[in-house]
Formats: C-alpha cells, structure tokens, sequence
C-alpha cells in the first residue's frame, strides 16, 4: 500500500507541473492588511552558480511517454486512477518508468536548448544584476527599488526563467516570486509564479535583452499588485475556458480573467498562478486609448 502511495504522488506531481526546468512554486496569498500598499520594497534575483539570466529552449514535455505503456505524460493523471486500484506488482514497474520519463525530459531539454545557438554571445554577457537594474527604469512603481537604493523592511525575491521556442518569435518568463520582512526571512508572507508569454515577435526583432527586461518588468508589476490584493476576482467570477496565442497558434487555459487590455489577457490560473498571455485578436473597444495616445 505504501508503494502505491509513493506511486501515485510521483504521477500527480507529474501532472502538475507548470514546466519541468522550473520548480514548482505553491501560490500562497499575503493575507490583507500585512504589507501597507506603497511602503518600499527591495527587488532582488538569489545569487546562483551562474551570475548569468537563465535561459533555456522551450521542451514540450507533454510529448513524453512512459516507456512500455504507451501513456503520454498528459494522460498521466487518468493513469493514477487507472493504477490505483492494481497489485503492488506494478508499483516498481512505475518508478523504472519514471525514472525513464525523466531520462526522455533532459533529452528533450538538450534538444530545446538548440534554438539558443544563436544568442550565445547575448547570453554570456547579460548578467541578472543588468536585468534587474534595467527593469527597475521601467518599472512604473517607484517603491520597487535595488537593496543598494535602500534597505526596506520588505523583500521581494524573484527568480526569472525565460524561455524560447523553437520558431524563436516568441519568449515565455517563468518568474518565481517570494515575498518576506526583512525581520523575519524565514517566514514567507507570500508565494507565486507569474508567467508571461511574450507578443509574437519576427525572428529578426529577438532582442533578447529588451524583450526580457521587458517580460520582466511586466511580471514584477503583476507580482506587486497580487500582494496588494488588487487582483482579487469578485466570489461571483466563474471559472472560464480563455483562448489565447502562443506563438501564432491558440492554446487554451482553464482560469479566471482578472484583467484585460487592447492586446493581453490576465489570467489567474487553477493554481492560483498569475498568467499574462497575448489576445488571439486585439478587443478593440479597449484600443481606443492606445491609438489616441
């Protein structure tokens, strides 16, 4: 019994996971009236290995298959239903499986990084601190700043993962956000991932600097205005299937709309995640003020 415990944690994780090249960040709301709206708040990005931004090619991990079983990886969570109720004959069948799953995603990983050959120069030299210090300039709130332009009682610690697929026109940030008081760094106040997906870019206009402080900046806004509880959706807001464009093509998240503008959708996500995704067409009611301007 314990073997299909295990078991079937392992495929509902599976099944879970936002992407498999970024840990898997729990959304955990500030509870009101914590952070008084507009106090200063430190911006900072953990030192890693690499002082470099992280960057990868984009896997669709979906495609992997448990090998012998002939289950796609996006099926996995019917399968854990399906093996629940087996002998604990399959339990070991399942952790060498896996264990091949997780062979398949590094390959498939290795495979994605391909599309970052071209931008290896860009890379080598852009560096987490000239991200940050270049999205705080466009960052409209002004009570983001660097630790250096002064110590505040809150910290709001973010580690970017920014993505390129294959086609390469167009960028996805993963920003993982930790929100705490200086005075007590070990409790976190605040937990989530933002997700940007860049407009559908021509290849040749990858800027890859400018298009991720861009990304960025745009997240950490989001992230702020999530712990100052003005993303709340009233109780009456009813789940919703929301087309949006990747890439040039439509894809589909199950959520709630929370905000909208000419060109973009703001998601809150089934996991609580906050999730900025381009329209398949512009609305053109909410454009109006773009072209006046």
């Amino acid at each position: 019994m314990r073997r299909l415990i295990v078991i079937l944690s392992i495929l509902f994780l599976a099944g879970c996971a936002g992407h498999e090249s970024v840990p898997y960040t729990e959304y955990s709301p500030l509870e009101v009236g914590v952070f008084p709206v507009g106090e200063l708040v430190n911006l900072v990005i953990p030192e890693s290995d690499s002082p470099r931004v992280n960057y990868k090619g984009f896997a669709n991990y979906d495609k992997a298959t448990i090998n012998g079983l002939g289950i796609d990886k996006a099926e996995i969570g019917g399968v854990g239903v399906f093996f629940a109720v087996l002998p604990e004959f399959f339990a070991g069948v399942l952790l060498v499986n896996n264990m091949t799953l997780n062979a398949q995603n590094k390959s498939m990983q290795q495979e994605a990084d391909k599309v970052l050959m071209p931008f290896n120069e860009a890379i080598k030299n852009f560096h987490n601190s000239e991200l940050l210090t270049q999205a705080l300039v466009n960052i409209e709130r002004k009570n983001i700043v660097e630790s250096n332009e002064g110590i505040s009682n809150w910290v709001m610690e973010s580690t970017p993962v920014f993505f390129i697929i294959e086609s390469k026109n167009t960028m996805v940030l993963y920003n993982s956000i930790r929100f705490y008081s200086n005075k007590a760094k070990d409790k976190l106040l605040y937990t989530n991932l933002i997700k940007v997906l860049s407009l559908p870019l021509n290849v040749q206009d990858l800027e890859l600097t400018t298009t991720s402080i861009d990304l960025f900046s745009h997240s950490i806004e989001l992230a702020i205005s999530d712990i100052e509880n003005k993303l709340v959706v009233s109780s009456t807001e009813q789940e919703q299937t929301i087309s949006y464009n990747f890439a040039g093509k439509k894809r589909y998240e199950r959520g709630i709309l929370i905000a909208e503008s000419c060109d973009r959708m703001f998601i809150r996500t089934l996991r609580g995640w906050i999730k900025s995704v381009p329209r398949v067409e512009p609305k053109s009611e909410l454009c109006i003020d773009k072209v006046d301007s």
